[in-house]
């Protein structure tokens, strides 16, 4: 039987992102703990050094990069600050009343970190299209004669 790991993890946190891209290939049964990490930093008196510090947060979004480049997966933290993070995690605990809170913890941060923002509510006048999958329906609309 596989040893089972507990990821404790925020959706705030592109590293947590970072580590669930990769939990899939270590072999280990995988239980999700969400929960807030400023929550636990005010608690032990600690503060995000990114948010304290310019330097800091251009370095630490340049370590960001480079980890998704070595993982091999999407980072687009354009909707970083104004994602609710609190209501992904209780949407993984009732998903986990159903047994599908692993799903749940993968679908949220696809979304949260995967995705790239400026596609995602396109308006083209009064119109909307929803995703990247509707660009050629953006294409045709922008492509109609624009009324007078």
């Amino acid at each position: 039987m596989p040893e089972r790991l507990e990821f404790f993890f925020d959706f705030a946190s592109p590293y947590s992102y970072l580590a669930h891209s990769q939990l899939g290939g270590l072999g280990a049964e995988v239980a999700v703990r969400p929960m807030q990490v400023l929550k636990v930093m005010e608690a032990v008196g600690n503060q995000p050094t990114t948010i304290q510090s310019a330097a800091k947060a251009r370095y630490a979004f340049a370590d960001l990069t480079r980890w998704a480049r070595r993982y091999d997966v999407p980072l687009n933290p354009g909707r970083m600050r104004t994602n609710d993070a609190g209501a992904c995690a209780r949407a993984v605990l009732a998903a986990g009343r159903l047994g599908q809170a692993r799903e749940a913890t993968a679908a949220l941060f696809h979304a949260f970190w995967g995705e790239a923002a400026a596609l995602r509510t396109i308006f083209v006048g009064a119109d909307m299209f929803f995703g990247n999958d509707r660009l050629d329906f953006v294409r045709e609309r922008l492509a109609q004669p624009v009324a007078a």
